[in-house]
């Protein structure tokens, strides 16, 4: 990667905040400490693996930005009828480096793929170790793609100039996974001499290696610590000491299969906040059956009854052999620093902290919890997050705004109150601040004006933390007679917040490329 490592590991510190994005951006990207790519490459994976979600096409994606100059020389769409039944995948060639990328879950059969969790053994890496096992569903898409376009790959990578010293593996949830599960048959390759891989490693870059880097993905290696060999645990490094796996706050995801604890109490409160009035709304069944009938209760006893079931259990003992192997990077907000964890549910701990402590925090109910567990699940590349040029439909979360509208005037703020000069100063100031989905940010203007008039005066900016789904628990005020005061105020917030009115309110003017206002 010699041509990569004269590129600044600040080279997109100026420009990747652009263009300006109705999203929000992660401000810090791991080092290189912790992925063992510069941080401006750990960016391009995430283009990679935001962008794909939009991309039918190599020419749909924008990968260059800044200096960094990227390019799609493959995208693999498995051609019809299989695009609906297979993640695409895009192979981008930046410098000396080759980025294979595979797409998210997002239909119902990249669903069926997640919960195909028989692990298997492949005589892709059997010569090494028939002790470790692969998730059949992540196993069986790399398989068709290697079988398929491996000659191709690696005569891609004998056409660059310059050579391709280094491949990176990369995705978001499935598509991670999918990256892991190709890393290691890659490098289980490397150690056949008979394979493309082995011979282009020893012809071409005797320096080649191979690398995950993956955002938000759950775990794909099944192993059993009593029956694993020194060999076995070898490779293992081989592996871990080149993968990373780059997750934001309070995702469940990652935490499929072993951690099930972390997503048993994650359910649990999620069906804390089930509203029964609502769920018999939708039902069209009267709302006074809501008193006679807990539907919160009723939820919990079939919860409890499927964990219960004997296949289920059986199913969660598979489930506790896999395992996450290299760095698990962590993130508790937009503006936080990343750490770096290791998942030792059963291994033996070279690092001082262990991502299996990190435990579910209970949210209050009023909160849209499966708004926020959405969010934080896309959010590493499709906030945009830590990528770039994500296209506003496909965004984890907008900053939408009201004019003359007030929430949470009575709650306790977080931090201290910032100043800011005029409405673009204000527009960045509340997006830095909205570090995460349950935030808002009150603007005061210093003087009331009319209408948007306001917008050129100073003010300062109120930030709220724990924001409802629905407006009615936020204690909402608009301008008018009776609130007179309001009409010197705006409210940003991001989308898991105030549902019911991104559903009912029109967009307003375009009053600013960051954000989306509402109107009555």
């Amino acid at each position: 990667m010699t041509q990569n490592k004269k590129r600044k590991a600040s080279a997109l510190h100026e420009s990747h905040f652009e263009p300006v994005t109705k999203g929000f951006y992660i401000e810090k990207a791991p080092g290189e400490d912790m992925t063992g790519i510069d941080e401006s490459m750990t960016r391009l994976c995430a283009s990679v693996s935001g962008q794909i979600y939009s991309s039918s096409k190599a020419e749909d994606f924008k990968l260059s930005i800044g200096d960094i100059k990227a390019e799609v020389v493959h995208f693999e769409d498995h051609g019809s009828p299989f695009e609906h039944a297979t993640p695409n995948l895009a192979v981008v060639v930046s410098g000396s480096t080759m980025i294979l990328g595979w797409q998210g879950s997002s239909n119902i059969s990249d669903f069926i793929t997640d919960f195909h969790m028989v692990p298997i053994v492949s005589n892709r890496w059997s010569n090494i170790s028939n002790e470790i096992k692969i998730h059949g569903g992540f196993a069986s898409i790399i398989e068709n793609d290697l079988a398929l376009l491996d000659t191709t790959i690696v005569q891609l990578m004998n056409d660059q100039k310059p050579k391709i010293t280094e491949v990176i593996m990369t995705g978001h949830s499935l598509g991670g996974a999918l990256g892991q599960v190709a890393q290691l048959c890659v490098q289980a390759a490397l150690h056949d001499e008979s394979s493309i891989w082995s011979q282009y490693k020893k012809n071409i870059a005797p320096e080649f290696k191979v690398r995950t880097v993956a955002f938000s993905a759950p775990m794909s290696i099944s192993t059993v610590p009593a029956n694993r060999s020194q060999k076995t645990t070898d490779f293992l490094k081989e592996i871990a000491d080149k993968s990373c796996n780059i997750v934001y706050h309070l995702d469940i995801v990652p935490r499929a299969f072993s951690l099930l604890s972390f997503i048993d109490k994650a359910l649990k409160n999620v069906i804390e906040g089930v509203e029964g009035a609502e769920i018999f709304k939708q039902l069209n069944l009267p709302r006074v059956a809501s008193v006679f009938v807990s539907v919160q209760d009723e939820l919990a006893k079939v919860f409890t009854g499927v964990k219960e079931n004997k296949d289920i259990v059986n199913i969660r003992a598979v489930a506790y052999t896999f395992n996450h192997y290299g760095n698990i990077i962590h993130y508790e907000s937009n503006a936080s620093q990343p750490i770096m964890y290791r998942d030792f549910n059963h291994n033996v701990a070279t690092c001082d902290k262990k991502f299996s402590d990190l435990e579910w925090k209970d949210q209050d109910t009023r909160m849209n919890l499966i708004g926020n567990l959405t969010h934080d699940h896309n959010n590493t590349v499709r906030g945009p997050g830590l990528a770039y040029h994500i296209c506003d439909d496909k965004l984890a979360g907008k900053c939408y705004m009201m004019d003359e509208f007030e929430v949470s005037k009575n709650s306790h703020d977080i931090g201290k109150p910032i100043r800011f000069t005029d409405f673009n100063d204000c527009v960045e100031k509340a997006k830095k601040a909205m570090h995460n989905a349950s935030y808002a940010a009150v603007a005061v203007w210093d003087k009331s004006t009319n209408g948007k008039e306001k917008f050129k005066n100073k003010g300062t900016l109120y930030i709220k933390e724990g924001i409802p789904g629905k407006s009615k628990y936020a204690s909402p005020l608009r301008g008018g007679f009776w609130y007179r005061e309001v009409k010197n105020k705006a409210t940003f917030w991001r989308t898991a917040c105030l549902n019911d009115l991104i559903e009912k309110e029109a967009e307003g003017a375009d009053i600013h490329k960051g954000v989306v206002e509402l109107k009555l």
